[in-house]
């Protein structure tokens, strides 16, 4: 009796050892602040003069503001088909809009932090740094209806080749700070290649160690 309860002891702890480390493959890394709120929408911006409204708080979206409670920004084709624009909700005022240098919005650099601190803007057409081919970062603050207080964040477009008027467009994601405080521009990080393949082989060597305690428990 003595001698199967050890038995299944330690095929118990094996097991542990190996789901321990298929953990250490597929668990995603937590994020410092769990205050930092991210969506990854993915979503093609219309080159249309409706385009379409975002609620920065829900992730809803629509092409008219009656479908979307609570929109904070409204990108579109403005200045008469010519370019991006950005419309943001005009209520509450001096609540929504983005952060801004020498009267154009700014195309964040990495380590940039919005905040109260910040300059904003609401001006439609201030786009100049938004409209060439690449990926572009957008600062705001917005509204959050949920806790009536001025949140803060910043998103990350990705204009395809051959954009000139800011379109072909996509929303790649977007991330803010919901309790009203200050949040700094850092890119997703992306795991090193290693890490994965580390993972793996210690999940394979954890399963070979119960099969090959198995095979001699078997023999004895």
């Amino acid at each position: 009796m003595k001698t199967n309860l050890l038995q299944q002891s330690v095929q118990a702890r094996l097991g542990y050892c190996a789901l321990a480390a298929a953990g250490a493959a597929v668990a995603p890394v937590p994020q410092a602040e769990a205050s930092i709120i991210t969506f990854t929408p993915n979503l093609t911006l219309p080159a249309t003069t409706a385009g379409v409204y975002i609620n920065f708080l829900t992730g809803a979206t629509g092409t008219s503001a009656a479908s979307v409670s609570g929109w904070d920004l409204n990108p579109y084709l403005a200045s008469g088909g010519t370019r991006l624009g950005f419309y943001w909700n005009p209520s509450p005022a001096s609540s929504n809009g983005g952060v801004a240098t020498a009267g154009q919005y700014t195309d964040l650099s990495i380590g940039t932090t919005i905040s109260g601190a910040s300059t904003f803007i609401n001006t439609i057409a201030a786009t100049n740094n938004f409209l060439t081919a690449g990926q572009h970062v957008l600062g705001f603050r917005f509204f959050n209806e949920s806790t009536s207080t001025i949140n803060f964040g910043y998103a990350v477009f990705n204009m395809t080749a051959g954009a000139t008027n800011g379109f072909p467009a996509t929303l790649v994601s977007y991330s803010f700070e919901n309790t009203g405080g200050a949040i700094t521009y850092t890119p997703a990080a992306v795991p090193e290649p290693g890490t994965a393949v580390t993972g793996l082989l210690a999940l394979a060597l954890g399963a070979g160690a119960v099969r090959n305690w198995r095979r001699r428990q078997t023999a004895a």
